[in-house]
């Protein structure tokens, strides 16, 4: 049994005081689909992986001012002026207002962008087949090399590698 859905469907949000109440748009790079609806705005874009970048440099062609906030050791030297890196969790969110861990404010924004990933989901398959997850370590247990059912070895899942160093 091959097992490929992946797990690019269950955005990953993450528990931000004060996330209801404000009042700007929030949303996920998962709905992402062009710059436009961004044209003068102050967006801050959370998490530096390949998908915050990618859409970063996209919105910053219309926005106002783009803030790329992610909490990576990486030196973001050719980005376009208008991409301001933040090296900083989100502390709180306030009615418009950003406010993160070392007290800087970013005021006025009107959306948030998530690009943190996504919840694995495999909810699908009984619980008898012996995999678990594990959302605090991100992953799948009960897999041999990441793929093989260690219970079931005919079963394999595909895909749920999102990052590998081969040698």
């Amino acid at each position: 049994i091959f097992v490929c859905t992946g797990h690019y469907s269950d955005p990953l949000y993450p528990e931000i005081k004060g996330f209801n109440e404000f009042e700007g748009r929030i949303m996920h790079s998962h709905d992402y689909k062009y710059p436009e609806p961004f044209a003068n705005e102050r967006v801050i874009v959370v998490g530096a992986g390949a998908s915050g970048v990618d859409i970063s440099l996209e919105i910053t062609s219309v926005a106002e001012q783009v803030y790329l906030c992610h909490q990576i050791d990486h030196d973001f030297t050719d980005l376009p002026s208008r991409i301001k890196i933040i090296n900083q969790p989100i502390k709180k969110l306030t009615k418009h207002d950003v406010v993160f861990k070392d007290e800087q404010v970013v005021q006025n924004v009107s959306t948030i962008m998530f690009a943190t990933g996504y919840y694995y989901n495999i909810k699908f398959l009984d619980p008898n087949c012996g995999l678990t997850i594990s959302e605090d370590e991100h992953c799948i247990h009960g897999l041999y090399k990441y793929v093989v059912n260690t219970t079931y070895p005919t079963m394999g899942l595909f895909g749920f590698i999102s990052r590998t160093l081969t040698i």
